[in-house]
């Protein structure tokens, strides 16, 4: 893995990165290229792209602008990483990747400890589902049960869907056992912490949240 500060090249203005204090490292990009860029962009050959064949147009290119950006982040191929069924990506010889896909973006999040990242573009679902993720005492917190703003409710998805990507589980119930930390300060909302109930122990998360206008 390249030293923090090498790892984008200056000629990709599209790409966003987000340096967090403890080490992790954020990128961001803006799906706004057909398939055939991503198909000459790189060597696919570690990557296994027979997976793909049939898959639906989005999911194609999802896979595609995700593994392209892990490459052009980090330098890394699919010989270099790693993925178990529950928990994030691995580096081989050390460090964790995580991904996420919403609406025309994909991001990663690279860490040397533990990490799971989630992006989230704005949906009024989220109002639909806000009971099955929330508890009644996260939905106060957030304005009240009738009241939730939407960029908060996105907020609060994304932050549990990272969580659960971090905590490598399957079947967590999200409003009973992943639960947030949700302060007010400055006029909004943030959310430092969460903690996972499961297994007859609880497991603690720090939080790093950030907000586009989408």
């Amino acid at each position: 893995l390249l030293p923090v500060g090498q790892l984008i090249p200056a000629i990709m203005p599209i790409l966003e990165t987000r340096l967090f204090d403890d080490g992790c490292q954020i990128f961001l990009w803006e799906i706004a290229e057909s398939e055939p860029f991503y198909l000459e962009a790189m060597d696919w050959t570690s990557w296994g792209l027979e997976a793909l064949s049939g898959a639906h147009p989005f999911r194609r290119r999802d896979f595609l602008s995700s593994r392209h950006l892990m490459h052009l982040a980090t330098g890394l191929t699919g010989d270099d990483v790693t993925k178990s069924e529950e928990g994030p990506w691995l580096i081989k010889g050390g460090g964790f990747l995580s991904i996420s896909h919403s609406g025309q973006w994909t991001g990663l999040a690279v860490s040397s400890q533990p990490v799971g990242f989630d992006l989230q573009q704005h949906s009024d679902k989220l109002r639909t589902i806000a009971p099955r993720f929330l508890d009644p005492a996260e939905r106060e917190a957030l304005g009240g049960i009738d009241c939730e703003d939407l960029s908060d409710l996105c907020l609060a998805w994304a932050a549990k869907e990272a969580v659960y990507k971090a905590n490598a589980q399957r079947g967590l119930a999200f409003a009973r056992q992943i639960r947030l930390e949700i302060e007010l300060g400055e006029g909004e909302f943030m959310i430092p912490s969460a903690s996972v109930y499961a297994n007859h122990r609880v497991r603690h998360f720090n939080i790093k949240h950030d907000k586009k206008e989408d």
